[in-house]
């Protein structure tokens, strides 16, 4: 999840729901760390396993000179295996091990005690130097899937980089932007969201939504993300045009199976006249003196053979107002305690429900998913895009809803 305003990238802070997508700097810090961990990691090995044949050593040469006693213990034998369990491999242990259960025989058969107090002594010896072959053995193989589970996150973390992106909005022009993949075992959904400037100074935004989530509904949004984009750069004052290359360009061959619902929309920054687009999408909400959904006339879902009567919807956001663009995962979660669900009637009442405490409030998508998440944690996708108003933006007559339409 990123968080941008003004084409800045701040520091996430604490935030539970913020995803932090490592750039090159922190990756070289990473790959210097793990160089590091690896090179402690041999170093304390070999440590390990020098004291462990010094002790065995020095047992040995100590061992006829500590007692007269001729049944003196063997157990002293057994240390050097555990001190290669620690952190020595399974085969330098268990070649730690064999030396000290060669010595411990050689004096055992020196020592005058009989045979059976000798065979149960040298055997309590193997036991413990094979439980600490099959210990380090563990523990190796457990290092070993610790490394691939951490290589396998960075994998999922560059792939999320497609995912949620750093938007670059005009400078006058806040976006702040939330993530959270529904599938919490590979942490990858089919949501996606971008907002760039435009050649012309405008805002252009998208928030969409791929049926179904994990890997590949992730990688059909991040390829309609960036037909997206491509599509913006190329018709920058034409957002229907926009949806109408997306169709062209990945659905009329019918490469994908699955549909993408998306709303999108430009903002022109010095005006504050802003079109919005819903192909299937969740409607907007619009947060003025009062929070409420923005009227549309929602074409089909990109996927799906319908007419493709996209129709653009006009509003008017004024210095303060307040545009919340999401996906339907923010709604459609359960309230915490309760087997209903939020619906956009509660979405509307608990934004309404802060502005009657203030006035001036306007949302914290950090507070917003803590209040929405079930739990702690959210059933499907959620991506959310908050877009303030540029401040100089002065329209003493609101442009009232319209609508314009284009067919293919």
């Amino acid at each position: 999840m990123t968080d941008q305003v003004g084409g800045l990238q701040p520091d996430p802070g604490a935030s539970p729901y913020a995803l932090v997508v490592p750039d090159g700097e922190h990756t070289a810090e990473r790959t210097a760390a793990t160089a590091l961990d690896r090179l402690n990691s041999g170093a304390l090995d070999n440590a390990v396993v020098l004291f462990a044949i010094g002790f065995l050593v020095a047992a040995t040469i100590a061992y006829p000179f500590m007692s007269d006693q001729p049944a003196l213990p063997l157990a002293i034998f057994a240390v050097p295996p555990l001190i290669c369990a620690t952190l020595s491999s399974a085969r330098r242990t268990a070649i730690v091990g064999v030396a000290s259960i060669v010595a411990a025989t050689v004096f055992g058969l020196w020592l005058d005690i009989s045979v059976w107090q000798l065979i149960l002594r040298i055997g309590v010896i193997v036991l413990i130097a094979g439980l600490a072959v099959l210990s380090a053995g563990l523990r190796t193989r457990s290092q070993l899937h610790l490394t691939v589970a951490s290589e396998t996150a960075e994998l999922h973390t560059a792939f999320q980089r497609g995912l949620a992106p750093r938007v670059a909005p005009p400078p006058n022009v806040a976006v702040t932007t939330r993530y959270i993949a529904g599938e919490e075992r590979m942490h990858l959904g089919g949501d996606f969201f971008d907002a760039v400037s435009l050649p012309t100074g405008d805002l252009a935004f998208v928030v969409g939504d791929v049926a179904g989530h994990g890997p590949h509904e992730a990688a059909i949004g991040a390829a309609v993300r960036a037909g997206w984009k491509s599509a913006a750069y190329s018709a920058p004052g034409c957002p229907l045009d926009w949806i109408h290359l997306l169709a062209q360009a990945f659905f009329e061959d019918r490469r994908f199976e699955e549909f993408v619902t998306m709303c999108t929309g430009l903002l022109e920054t010095a005006t504050g006249r802003t079109q919005l687009i819903s192909a299937g999408h969740v409607w907007p909400v619009l947060i003025k003196e009062r929070a409420s959904v923005v009227p549309m006339r929602a074409g089909p879902p990109l996927g799906i053979e319908l007419p493709r009567d996209w129709q653009i919807t006009e509003v008017q956001l004024d210095a303060g107002d307040v545009l919340l663009v999401f996906t339907d995962g923010l709604v459609e979660n359960r309230i915490a305690g309760r087997r209903q669900r939020w619906g956009e009637e509660g979405l509307l009442r608990w934004l309404n429900g802060q502005l009657d405490r203030d006035p001036t409030w306007r949302p914290d998508l950090d507070v917003m998913l803590a209040q929405f998440a079930d739990g702690g944690s959210f059933a499907d996708d959620v991506a959310l895009m908050l877009i303030e108003a540029p401040h100089h933006v002065a329209v003493t007559d609101p442009l009232p809803v319209s609508s314009g339409r284009r067919r293919s």
